[in-house]
């Protein structure tokens, strides 16, 4: 019989080399096999003990992660600073400011008084003008009725007037408080406040 050239002993050789490799890798799947499932009611025995560990982990995370998304939210948005006090851009844009819009003192404001009650929204007051130091908030542009019973011209026909400063609402006194504070419990349209208040809502006016 003629001997086996060197190259095809050579392949032979490496065939049965990667036939072992496959053995060897079917016995180690076919053990590991063997033991995942004592592993795994192991591992997950302890979360039957004190499931409350891991509800209460979960809601530490979602706060962490809702705590760091606004502050990054925060360090994106653009502020200006609006009669002292630093707000989000946006909010100037919503003042809609105008160059005839005069600053005003909370502490000047006259002792005349309009009282109101706002059955409906929108109550008809388009705009508003923070004070001096961000205190206060002064009406600037009343809504005109389109058709009658038209909610927003209520300020118009309740003689809600340009000028008017907003001195208490419901029964409390808020001539002094912080701009935005009086928006939200106003419910202010533009600013995105409307969900927060349900009328009717008795508001003073002062002149």
């Amino acid at each position: 019989q003629a001997p086996v050239a060197p190259t095809f002993q050579w392949q032979r050789e490496r065939e049965r080399a990667m036939a072992r490799s496959y053995l060897l890798l079917l016995s180690l799947a076919v053990a590991a096999w063997n033991v995942l499932p004592v592993s795994f009611v192991n591992s997950v025995a302890p979360l039957n003990r004190d499931e409350s560990l891991v509800s209460r982990g979960s809601k530490e995370i979602r706060a962490r992660g809702n705590a760091r998304r606004e502050y990054y939210q925060r360090q994106n948005v653009q502020m200006v600073e609006i009669e002292g006090k630093m707000m989000p851009k946006q909010f100037e844009a919503f003042l809609g400011a105008e160059e005839d819009d005069t600053p005003f003192d909370v502490r000047q404001v006259g002792n005349g008084e309009t009282k109101v009650t706002f059955e409906k929204k929108p109550f008809g007051i388009l705009r508003y003008q923070p004070g001096k130091d961000f205190k206060g908030a002064m009406v600037k542009q009343i809504a005109k009725p389109v058709f009658v019973g038209d909610p927003a011209g209520q300020a118009s026909e309740l003689g809600v007037k340009a000028g008017m400063v907003v001195k208490s609402i419901n029964g409390e006194d808020v001539m002094s408080q912080d701009f935005d504070v009086i928006m939200k419990k106003l419910g202010d349209e533009a600013l995105g406040y409307s969900r927060f208040v349900k009328a009717p809502m008795d508001v003073v006016f002062a002149a």
